[in-house]
């Protein structure tokens, strides 16, 4: 796929950005980490993987790396085997870069000023608990209800393309 070869666009002056999907293994069973946005930044309490726009002379999987770090507290020695998932559009048409990586040792850590909570979960989890909802523009619409979240739009979508792959 070799998303870092594509030529970064700006779309109605949208800056395109890169979320990153980790995984732990937890009792030889693989699992997906996602966050609680912090209730103080845009898109407030919100599930979701790490991830940002993308910096000025940076590539989507350097953005992705360093988003990862920031949000998650964690250091390069515990980041594991990145790879290209796809490519994907946002809500506002903006170019969406998805990686994927393995997190070792890793204690749960967090920066409170983007995160309030880690939700993490089996892939088995995800394959079995999938609601399909198509809407009235007859595109296919999937959500996940999780320890009292909703997991929607962007995120669901990842998260059932990831799965399915």
């Amino acid at each position: 796929m070799y998303l870092d070869n594509f030529e970064l666009l700006k779309v109605n002056d949208v800056k395109p950005a890169a979320i990153i999907i980790p995984t732990i293994v937890i009792d030889n069973e693989k699992q997906l980490l996602l966050e609680v946005r912090s209730a103080n930044i845009r898109q407030a309490l919100e599930v979701c993987f790490p991830g940002g726009r993308i910096n000025e002379n940076e590539s989507p999987k350097d953005a992705a790396i360093r988003e990862l770090k920031e949000e998650l507290l964690i250091e390069d020695d515990k980041i594991f085997n990145v790879k290209e998932v796809c490519l994907t559009i946002g809500p506002r048409l903006e170019p969406i870069f998805v990686y994927e990586c393995e997190l070792r040792s890793y204690s749960n850590t967090y920066s409170t000023d983007e995160v309030s909570e880690l939700l993490i979960k089996p892939y088995s989890f995800f394959k079995d608990n999938v609601i399909v909802k198509p809407n009235e523009r007859q595109k296919t619409q999937y959500e996940y209800q999780l320890d009292g979240h909703t997991i929607w739009g962007l995120t669901a979508r990842v998260i059932n393309y990831y799965m399915n792959r």
